[in-house]
């Protein structure tokens, strides 16, 4: 709800099952939120039976079901990538926002104190 509100989003969002393609217990769905203010768009992707675990990656039993169905990596990609063209805003609460070219946080990654994180 935070960020359907900080965009502005009205309405209801329809919920969008992703295809079942492993057996492991576990379903992947979205709602898409695309009536936003300054035509934002908020993505909200839950799984369904899912333990304590990263979408796309098998963890041990300990944390839970593990959802194969698809990657959160690949969707997150996807999902930037539509709205970042040749630079990206970083964001740390508590810290002033600052833009830095898109090609630094590209296959590099994140490591305390480099320049993505230094923000001065």
């Amino acid at each position: 709800a935070m960020w359907t509100e900080l965009n502005g989003c009205t309405g209801a969002a329809p919920v969008e099952w992703f295809p079942d393609i492993e057996d492991e217990g576990t379903r992947a769905w979205s709602e898409t939120y695309d009536n936003c203010d300054a035509g934002a768009e908020v993505r909200l992707i839950g799984i369904d039976g899912g333990g304590h675990t990263w979408p796309g990656v098998q963890f041990p039993p300990d944390f839970g079901l593990s959802n194969l169905d698809i990657s959160v990596n690949a969707e997150m990609i996807e999902f930037f990538s539509r709205r970042i063209a040749t630079s990206a805003i970083l964001f740390i609460p508590g810290m002033r926002p600052f833009v830095r070219p898109y090609s630094q946080f590209i296959d590099k990654p994140y490591a305390p104190g480099s320049q993505a994180c230094n923000v001065g």
